[in-house]
């Protein structure tokens, strides 16, 4: 017993060493963010950002760390570094480096396409037909795309097409790419451009707007026949820490099906049984499993999101009607086993599943 609060109390002491280097390192990064503010950089240095990750990824493989731990602790300590530097001034070192028009910038990703394309260097401009403010420039006409180094198409899906139609590719001579979570409804729209001259990719960040950092977050670029496009697009998000994926368009959409479609349908559902169960979600709260607790968080995610976005996915993806008939038929399969009293039959389901994920 002694030797167990001898250790308690070793523990304790480093965990107290470990929080005076934290604050230290706030404390750097603080005064890091008083030099930018006077030299005019930017607050967010990806680069640099990422190059944290795999030094602490790295150190902690050379200690025999997980280390996943090194990737977790790279996030927060950025997350918190930037917070403390938000106060500061935000301006580009890169004055000059190209113009970016972000079509649709006062939505959400829009306005986090701007952010990040102002980060990186661009002089950012807002075209958006709704009103608000923004931190950009907003211009009240389409012909500002002309002559743009990166036109952002931001917009809703039924608003892409258009857009691309209205684009003269003798004037609109920049990279060009949607950001849409679905690329079936604009297969057709995105292939005409890239065949007319257009310089045009299309990109799916697979993350949204309260993204802080891309250390780990996932991002899709499809071909749509234009040369270059791809792989200029693709550098506008190298050695930032993020995974950079390239898909077909319609292998974008099937594997969307299961990764948006399936997650999205099953919080969907989730909610939906429970808040017609009856039982006060409080109660419940009270008494929750972990796993339950998880579950509502991924749900309560998916509720805050925008319903028409979320019907969007599902009702325009070319593969929905083939993740509907697993749906069915899986938990088809799931109730007669338990209806049926079948222990060995849920056995085999869930073996699949475990296998599934494991193997």
């Amino acid at each position: 017993m002694a030797k167990l609060d001898e250790l308690r109390d070793s523990i304790a002491r480093l965990d107290g060493e470990i929080l005076d280097l934290i604050a230290r390192r706030l404390e750097a990064a603080r005064q890091v963010g008083e030099i930018k503010s006077e030299m005019e950089v930017p607050i967010r240095d990806f680069p640099v950002e990422a190059r944290v990750k795999d030094r602490l990824v790295g150190a902690c493989e050379e200690r025999g760390v997980d280390p996943e731990l090194g990737r977790e602790l790279a996030v927060l300590l950025i997350e918190h570094a930037v917070r403390l530097q938000t106060g500061f001034r935000d301006l580009s070192t890169k004055k000059g480096s190209g113009r970016a028009l972000i079509l649709g910038g006062l939505g959400k990703m829009g306005a986090w396409m701007a952010a990040y394309l102002h980060a990186t260097g661009h002089q950012v401009q807002i075209f958006d037909k709704a009103s608000g403010a923004s931190d950009f420039e907003i211009v009240e006409d389409l012909s500002a795309a002309e002559g743009a180094d990166i036109v952002v198409l931001a917009l809703p899906m039924h608003a892409i097409a258009p857009a691309l139609e209205a684009f003269d590719p003798a004037k609109v001579t920049g990279l060009v790419f949607d950001i849409a979570s679905l690329k079936t409804p604009l297969v057709k729209a995105l292939r005409d451009a890239g065949a007319r001259g257009l310089r045009v990719a299309s990109v799916h960040p697979m993350f949204g707007p309260d993204a802080e950092h891309l250390i780990g977050r996932n991002l899709i670029f499809c071909d749509c026949g234009a040369e270059s496009a791809v792989p200029e697009a693709r550098l506008l998000f190298e050695d930032v820490g993020a995974n950079l994926v390239e898909l077909s368009l319609e292998e974008h959409d099937r594997q969307m099906g299961y990764v948006l479609g399936l997650a999205h349908l099953t919080s969907i559902l989730y909610a939906q049984v429970l808040a017609g169960s009856g039982l006060d979600f409080e109660q419940l709260g009270r008494v929750a499993s972990t796993t339950f607790g998880k579950q509502n968080a991924t749900a309560l995610d998916v509720m805050r999101e925008n319903p028409d976005l979320y019907f969007d996915i599902q009702h325009h993806n070319a593969a929905s009607p083939e993740l509907a008939r697993r749906l069915r038929e899986g938990l088809g399969e799931i109730l007669d086993a338990i209806d049926g009293g079948d222990r060995a039959r849920f056995h085999e389901i869930m073996s699949a599943g475990r296998a599934y994920f494991l193997d």
